[in-house]
């Protein structure tokens, strides 16, 4: 690993090519706090929380009837943490890779 001042010079370098890379991707310094419709975000963000609940109900209670009781637990709970913190907790990551790396502001999307 890097020591000291040459820690600190490769972490500078390292945010200035994140903020070029973000900025050739077309991403502004910052948000128009002018241009932020909020009633309208939190109403989409309710009409989202509204669909995840929707749909989240219902499966935890039918997944977790396909194990028996002794295992339920470690059954549901193992690959529920796998897949929503290991590639969910990621999946930011991936996606801005891959606008940086292909300059359309769109690729983390598909």
């Amino acid at each position: 690993g890097l020591e000291g001042d040459a820690a600190k010079a490769e972490a500078e370098r390292f945010g200035t090519e994140v903020k070029e890379a973000l900025s050739s991707a077309g991403y502004p310094q910052k948000a128009d706090v002018e241009r932020i419709n909020t009633p309208m975000v939190l109403v989409l963000l309710t009409i989202l929380v509204i669909y995840v609940t929707m749909v989240y109900g219902p499966i935890a209670a039918w997944l977790v009837e396909l194990f028996p009781t002794r295992i339920r637990y470690t059954s549901m709970s193992l690959p529920y943490h796998i897949g929503n913190g290991w590639f969910g907790g990621f999946l930011p990551t991936i996606s801005f890779a891959l606008v940086a790396a292909t300059g359309n502001i769109y690729q983390g999307l598909w």
